[in-house]
């Protein structure tokens, strides 16, 4: 089979498996969640199930490309789609497939570079090549480009040339229909082709970016320098390019006219001269818009209308709002106490005398006028709007729908998604490993982790023998180390026995200094990506300050060190209704009715201590004790904890993330999720 025979079935299976309301009626695919607005009204075409279409047009009706939801069916092409005898350049083929090309129109080969396969298109002496399955910047090589293009077939046959930057998307307008060529890049600029064909009609059509723009300056300015006359500017949507468009459907036979009519009046937009031509640019469009808040040369203005009191047609004014570019990134909500759910809204600034910037704004400093123009002052920039101005600025900065994003008050299991979170990673319900994103926080899920933990946490993975590393834990430990580690594994899935049971016990690893305790504390807590002992459990600390520390972990051990007989500052026996995960404190709420706010408990204890304090029989009950002496040790034990203490905290953390070994490191056999 072929991706492009492969993909709509991958899809549908896709969307089958994630929507419970999936339904296929006629030629449409309906009850899909949509990934705009989370409501199960969308669609997608049967036969080509490429976008999700949300039916809810008022409120939503959102259009979402199918590769941002599952991006995994473009990846690992080298994998799915090996180069065979019968086809060698079955990668390639893939991958051109994959961006919606028609891979028997296009002359290409297949190459390896940096341990990746390769398309490769050469024309006039120009070899362009693309790796698979690579996602670094460099992703295309090139050979010696400058003044030269890469021409489709049809150009000689057109008086009318799209200017390109990439042969993807002279490629893709090519196969809609438009003859086009490629510069290679933004600032390349091939004088003399341009000189050569000065007859023909020149549509600059380069990415809808910084180095885009640029390029089409220093190419307007080739063109003027030519007496050349007749040309347009083409830009596909930010952060899109013709591929892009290509892949979305929008350059079909049905579609294309409007894109590019779109696309005209975005080049127009682009290049005006000053706000207000911007704005009289976009009222060609919008014709009736009566106020729009914009940017404009890294500033942001309000565009309105004055009516005329002869009923003669309003005058179009603008306003300078800020001397910087606002850009509301993502909006923080924590909702832990009942009562009260806060917000915060991160805010990216941008002006050329500062650059770029980020702020962190409350939901009081996003309406407030003084307040808001503190909050730019502290970043040296400046709003010059009144109230009513800002209340327009804050719909425009919620209009495209950035990301709510749910702050987590704990590391480790989330009961509201089923996955493990801690501050730059983590693991999703079905035990997939997922980085943190740039805004540190998880786009999957949209859930910023719990970053005030005061515990390290071990982010970075080395390879470890699994076997070996339970062969020294016996070995150094005997049964204890076995139990001890067992029930730190047990404690990942502490939620689920707690509602099963209604109960989970506490370790208790007492006995002789020296004898290893704390360091099989630490050593477990390393396996589980947090770098420390655990909690120390001193006068210095204050009773809600332990408490809380303890309340910061989720389905993960917290372990309380503490080392002398009767001068403990924690009442151990008073600690036994926690063994029922009853609240570790309750407060009275802000409001003014007869709430109160709990801190729950979710962590498993273990106390690492030299005397055993639990004492009485409900206690001795609920905790697992383990002893440990002085006459444990001799030579071979001392040997394996040597060989155990070498181990890197790296080393250790991916026992946590274990997988079945360092020869197969894509099999993941991930334990610490049901």
């Amino acid at each position: 089979m072929t991706f492009k025979a492969d993909l709509p079935n991958n899809i549908r299976s896709h969307l089958k498996s994630d929507n419970h309301k999936y339904k296929e009626s006629g030629i449409h695919i309906n009850g899909l969640k949509c990934p705009a607005c989370g409501k199960n009204e969308a669609f997608a075409y049967f036969d080509k199930p490429f976008s999700i279409f949300c039916h809810r047009n008022n409120e939503c009706g959102t259009n979402t490309p199918v590769k941002q939801v599952y991006p995994e069916l473009w990846q690992d092409l080298a994998k799915q789609y090996p180069p065979t005898p019968i086809d060698k350049k079955a990668t390639a083929r893939a991958y051109l497939e994959s961006r919606g090309l028609k891979s028997e129109l296009i002359e290409f080969k297949q190459g390896f570079v940096d341990k990746h396969q390769t398309l490769i298109i050469e024309h006039d002496g120009v070899k362009f090549q693309r790796l698979i399955d690579y996602a670094g910047k460099d992703k295309t090589r090139l050979t010696i480009y400058k003044g030269k293009v890469f021409e489709m077939a049809n150009v000689s046959d057109s008086n009318i040339i799209f200017v390109t930057e990439g042969v993807l998307n002279a490629i893709s307008l090519e196969q809609s229909g438009r003859a086009a060529i490629a510069t290679y890049s933004s600032g390349s600029v091939p004088e003399d082709y341009y000189e050569a064909n000065k007859h023909k009609t020149f549509v600059v059509a380069f990415d809808n970016d910084k180095a885009g723009i640029k390029g089409i300056q220093k190419t307007i300015d080739c063109f003027k320098k030519l007496g050349i006359t007749d040309y347009k500017i083409a830009l596909a949507p930010k952060n899109q390019d013709w591929n892009d468009l290509l892949v979305n459907g929008l350059l079909d036979t049905n579609s294309i006219d409007k894109t590019l009519e779109k696309a005209y009046w975005q080049g127009e937009l682009a290049f005006a001269t000053s706000a207000l031509e911007h704005f009289i640019i976009y009222l060609k469009r919008y014709a009736k818009t009566v106020t729009l808040i914009f940017e404009f040369d890294d500033r942001t203005y309000k565009g309105y209308m004055v009516p005329k009191k002869n009923g003669d047609d309003p005058e179009i004014k603008v306003k300078r709002l800020a001397d910087c570019t606002i850009r509301l990134l993502h909006s923080v909500i924590d909702d832990t106490q009942d009562d009260k759910q806060r917000m915060e809204h991160y805010i990216e600034l941008y002006s050329k005398r500062e650059g770029k910037g980020r702020a962190r704004l409350d939901s009081t400093e996003l309406v407030r006028l003084d307040a808001f123009k503190t909050a730019l002052q502290n970043h040296r920039q400046l709003f010059f709007g009144n109230g009513d101005d800002l209340t327009a600025l804050a719909e425009y900065l919620f209009k495209p729908k950035p990301p709510k994003i749910r702050a987590l008050s704990t590391i480790g299991y989330d009961d509201k998604t089923g996955g493990f979170y801690f501050p730059k990673f983590m693991y999703d319900a079905n035990g997939k490993r997922i980085n943190a994103n740039a805004d540190k926080y998880f786009q999957e899920s949209n859930i910023k982790p719990f970053m005030d933990c005061s515990d390290s946490v071990i982010s970075r993975l080395e390879p470890v023998d699994i076997k070996k590393f339970i062969a020294l834990l016996y070995a150094a430990y005997d049964y204890k180390g076995l139990l001890a580690f067992g029930f730190y594994i047990a404690a990942l899935f502490s939620h689920l026995i707690f509602e099963h049971y209604n109960f989970f016990p506490f370790l208790s690893l007492y006995g002789d200094p020296h004898a290893g305790k704390s360091f099989l504390s630490r050593l477990f807590n390393r396996c589980l990506f947090i770098d420390s002992e655990g909690q120390t459990m001193t006068a210095s600390n204050t009773a809600k300050g332990e408490l809380r520390k303890i309340s910061q972990k989720s389905s993960l051990v917290c372990a309380l060190l503490e080392g002398r007989k009767d001068k403990s500052r924690f009442d151990y026996d008073s600690i036994l209704p926690l063994y029922n995960r009853n609240a570790l404190y309750s407060r009275a709420t802000t409001s003014q009715d007869n709430r109160t706010h709990d801190l729950p408990l979710k962590a498993a204890l273990s106390f690492v201590w030299n005397h055993e304090c639990f004492t009485l029989k409900p206690a001795k009950e609920r905790v697992i004790s383990l002893h440990f002496a002085d006459s444990d040790l001799n030579d071979a034990t001392g040997k394996a904890w040597t060989e155990l203490n070498a181990y890197s905290p790296e080393q250790l953390a991916s026992i946590g993330d274990y997988y079945s070994g360092p020869q197969n490191p894509d099999s993941h056999l991930r334990w610490c999720l049901p």
